[in-house]
């Protein structure tokens, strides 16, 4: 379909994410299976970051990422929904102000008032582990204890973790009908179940999907894994950062010497790891002292959001 005839059809899906919420999954495994245009993981700094922002020079750059339907070319022609998912749309990963993700909402409503939200959240505290496990052993140079971590990120992801805050101005920006959050936990109990919800959001209905038994994405919570991935880390992160800091390499080379350190330990660090250290180690979780900082301020959250979502968090065992 011609990309103007797109940008006149109403039917946008947006997965906002949040991160660490099984966003490789629903990319890999869900968008594919529909009768859908697919723009999966777009580059949105645009709206993130340009001031002033124009909707429709937005629109014209996701449209520019397009990726066609599945829909067999035999079928006869329907109306064209396209579903848009970047898990960034709901901010930086570790809450960082860099991105706001309450401005990325309304310039997301400015741009495309009429579209369905699809949020996924997950409990706090295994949000945080998941998170932090990720950036040590499989797309970060992360070095620090959890404790060091928690540390230096506590106020962005008192904030990130609020949930009700953003889902409430999602809420009131498109209406409480077009916007469905679901529970991570719900899509590990049950993906077929959680799977059919998205569907049906979606308004594709009983359209079969696939679904592989392998994970996306997996990150270990072994805590002797963790630590040892954490050593590993620590020559090459502190050399990259010492040589950006000296300025003799840009930010750029210092993405990509971080890709090829990401790709090197992937295929070479991590399955040496997985084969040589004991599985049973007991598996990293978060400090008791941190865990009675944070609880309150997520109890609070969470209660204010059962008047936005349609399920009980209580039984997904979220901070309560």
């Amino acid at each position: 379909m011609h990309r103007k005839q797109l940008m006149d059809q109403p039917d946008f899906y947006i997965h906002i994410g949040y991160h660490k919420t099984g966003t490789t999954f629903l990319q890999k495994q869900v968008f594919p299976a529909l009768s859908a245009n697919r723009i999966i993981m777009p580059n949105v700094s645009y709206i993130a970051k340009s001031n002033p922002f124009d909707p429709a020079q937005f629109k014209q750059l996701l449209l520019a990422q397009v990726q066609p339907t599945n829909q067999p070319t035999n079928q006869p022609a329907k109306p064209t929904r396209t579903v848009i998912s970047q898990e960034t749309l709901s901010g930086r990963g570790d809450g960082s102000p860099i991105w706001d993700p309450h401005r990325i909402a309304k310039r997301l409503y400015m741009t495309f008032p009429n579209a369905k939200i699809l949020i996924v959240i997950r409990n706090q505290f295994d949000y945080i582990l998941s998170l932090y496990a990720f950036r040590v052993v499989r797309r970060g140079l992360e070095y620090r204890s959890l404790d060091e971590f928690l540390t230096l990120k506590q106020d962005q992801l008192r904030v990130k973790l609020q949930y009700d805050r953003l889902i409430g101005d999602y809420v009131r920006l498109f209406g409480k009908d077009r916007i469905l959050v679901l529970p991570y936990e719900a899509m590990a109990a049950d993906a077929a179940a959680f799977v059919q919800n998205v569907l049906d959001f979606f308004d594709c209905g009983q359209q079969p999907v696939q679904l592989s038994p392998q994970r996306e994405n997996v990150s270990t919570r072994n805590g002797r894994y963790l630590q040892t991935s954490r050593l590993i880390n620590a020559p090459f992160a502190h050399a990259a950062d010492l040589l950006l800091q000296k300025k003799i390499i840009s930010q750029k080379k210092y993405t990509y010497l971080a890709t090829r350190y990401f790709g090197v330990k992937k295929r070479l660090i991590n399955p040496l790891l997985e084969h040589q250290l004991d599985p049973s180690s007991p598996p990293l979780d978060i400090p008791l002292t941190w865990k009675s900082q944070l609880a309150p301020i997520f109890q609070s959250s969470n209660r204010r959001l059962t008047s936005l979502v349609d399920f009980n968090l209580q039984q997904y065992r979220y901070p309560w």
